[in-house]
This record gives C-alpha cells, structure tokens and sequence, in this order.
C-alpha cells in the first residue's frame, strides 16, 4: 500500500532517491521550476548521487517541496536520510518553523498548514495539490 507525504529536500537527495518512488513531483522553493519523475525516468538519475551520508545530507538547506507517492518503507527511509517531512494535510498542524524559513519565499505565512502550502503551490504545479482519493 503506498501513501503520499510532502517533504522539503534537496535536489541531490530527491535524485538520489526517485527511482525508489511510485510518482513524485515537486517545486524549487525559491525559483520557479517544477518537476515530476515518473518511474520509466529512472535510469536517468546519476550514478555519482548517493543519500548514504545523512548527516551531511541534512545540513544542506531544503531546495525543492516534493510529494512523493510510495510505500511505508520508503517513507520511513526518506526521513532517516535528511528528508523533512511536513505534518499530514488534513492534521491541520502548522508546518514546523525550520520548513516555513525554507518556504518563506514562495509567501507561505508562519501559521500555514501542509494544506496551504499545498494549495498554493498548485498555482505553480497543479500535482502539488492535496487529493483523498
């Protein structure tokens, strides 16, 4: 059973990692580029990247808000590896203030939930937005 979670990262860590995904897509939280990696792409990923050393992974400042689609363990290994995962949308939990200083530039307000930052970085790509189904 796979599940969606919004995370901040880097783009090396996201490379590293995508292979591993059902579907991911994501947004550079300081520019304007988005992205999306289906499955198929996988081989494209450089063989150099690597997400074994994650504490020097996790002191590289988030650059992209990523979704990514996939199973439990996958998850559970993104966020041992440096990945900042945001609290489920429908928590209704602000994000924490590490991940609203990365946000800050796309004018997320400190007091935004994972759904409003959702929202409106579906302005920017569509994908981002919440589904239930």
């Amino acid at each position: 059973m796979t599940g969606r979670t919004y995370y901040l990262t880097t783009m090396e860590l996201w490379q590293s990692n995508a292979a591993r995904f059902v579907n991911s897509h994501y947004v550079h939280v300081d520019g304007t580029a988005v992205g999306d990696a289906p499955p198929s792409e996988a081989e494209t990923i450089p063989a150099e990247t690597h997400a074994e050393h994650p504490v020097q992974n996790a002191q590289a400042s988030p650059s992209i808000l990523v979704v990514v689609d996939a199973d439990e363990g996958t998850h559970n290994d993104l966020e041992r590896s440096g990945w900042l995962p945001l609290p489920h949308p429908l928590s209704l939990k602000p994000i924490p203030p590490s991940s609203y200083s990365a946000l800050a530039g796309r004018g997320i307000a400190p007091s935004a939930t994972t759904l409003d930052v959702a929202e409106a970085l579906a302005q920017v790509h569509p994908l981002l937005r919440h589904r239930i189904f």
